[in-house]
């Protein structure tokens, strides 16, 4: 009974040296993955829409680039977002229906980096 109490701690102690090894070279490789070039977005002045997304852009934490393709249409990473003044407050069209620009960055910001920073790795970008 000893011998298979001090197997189990035994294992447990090996299992646990390998999770914090697997932690270890999980954050080494994210912090050693290519990253998108960084930038500032410049906006169009007189265009209400375009100056809020650069606030909000430029304020984000998220190197995802962003270009305007007219009034109102962006290509986010490689997503094609379309955004608007609703009430006195800048949102994105998704899906069949429109989210606070705060609230898609935070939701689909990660996600677009994640793309961008696969496509660099595999050398599609």
């Amino acid at each position: 009974m000893e011998h298979q109490l001090n197997n189990l701690e035994s294992e447990k102690a090996r299992l646990v040296a390998e999770e914090i090894e697997r932690r270890r070279l999980e954050e080494e490789e994210r912090r050693n993955a290519p990253k998108p070039p960084k930038g500032n977005y410049n906006y169009l002045k007189g265009d209400r829409v375009d100056e809020l997304i650069a606030q909000y852009i430029n304020g984000f934490d998220l190197d995802v680039p962003l270009v305007r393709l007219g009034d109102g249409q962006y290509m986010f990473g490689s997503r094609k977002i379309y955004a608007k003044i609703m009430n006195d407050k800048l949102v994105v069209r998704v899906g069949g229906g429109y989210m606070r620009i705060d609230e898609f960055l935070a939701t689909y910001g990660q996600q677009e980096l994640d793309k961008l920073q696969a496509q660099l790795a595999r050398g599609d970008g």
